[in-house]
């Protein structure tokens, strides 16, 4: 109990400090990705922009469940500790999908640029911006991939610790209460995370593979 209690209130804060620091000392490659794609997609930055705030309205919902729901005082007092923490890495890695839904409306500018170029020859612009994807992209992973990293081994672990008192409260017939009930309510935020941040990169894999190489070997097959 006292090493799920204490993982569960201080771990919060380090990820929350290893990301303020992070940002903080990368604040200029975020403003390069930011100066590479706002220019390009002005009208679709909107679109993303509106996806980035349901999501934290979300996460924003669920937590107030968390706090509508507990009816103990130490209880309430451990969800107002973690609330800017969760908050914190959590918009990190919707910040990181947002980047991605962006790169996926680059693909389809891609995309749509072959199909008006089919009669042309001169596939230098397109080749540029093939490159430029590509390193985007990378300059995502640098940006992201300690973030993302440390946020999925942080909300796998603290599943495993949802999952153990969940189990504990159904062994023991502690699920009577509202605020036994909310301990199902912690599992929310994490899979939530997980899932737009897989769903968002498994929509970039599959315009690269599925979509983009098969029209672009279509229509050029000696590039």
């Amino acid at each position: 109990y006292a090493i799920t209690g204490v993982y569960q209130s201080l771990s919060p804060f380090f990820v929350q400090n290893f990301f303020i620091i992070r940002a903080f000392y990368l604040r200029k490659k975020q403003k390069e990705l930011w100066m590479h794609l706002r220019p390009k997609f002005t009208q679709v930055v909107d679109k993303c922009e509106k996806k980035f705030l349901w999501r934290v309205f979300y996460i924003l919902f669920f937590r107030s469940l968390k706090l509508v729901t507990c009816r103990v005082y130490d209880g309430f007092v451990f969800n107002m500790q973690t609330l800017f923490p969760e908050l914190v890495y959590s918009c990190n890695d919707l910040m990181f999908v947002f980047y991605v839904n962006l790169m996926v409306e680059y693909l389809d500018f891609i995309d749509r640029k072959i199909d008006m170029m089919r009669s042309y020859k001169d596939m230098r612009p397109i080749r540029r911006e093939i490159v430029k994807v590509f390193q985007i992209k990378r300059k995502i992973e640098k940006r992201y991939s300690i973030d993302l990293l440390t946020t999925i081994s942080y909300n796998f672990v603290l599943n495993i610790i949802s999952f153990y008192w969940i189990l504990m409260r159904i062994i023991f017939n502690h699920l009577s209460k509202i605020n036994e009930i909310a301990t199902f309510f912690h599992l929310f935020e994490p899979i939530f995370i997980n899932w737009v941040v897989c769903s968002g990169c498994e929509e970039f894999y599959s315009k690269v593979i599925f979509k983009f190489k098969f029209n672009f070997k279509n229509y050029y097959p000696k590039f």
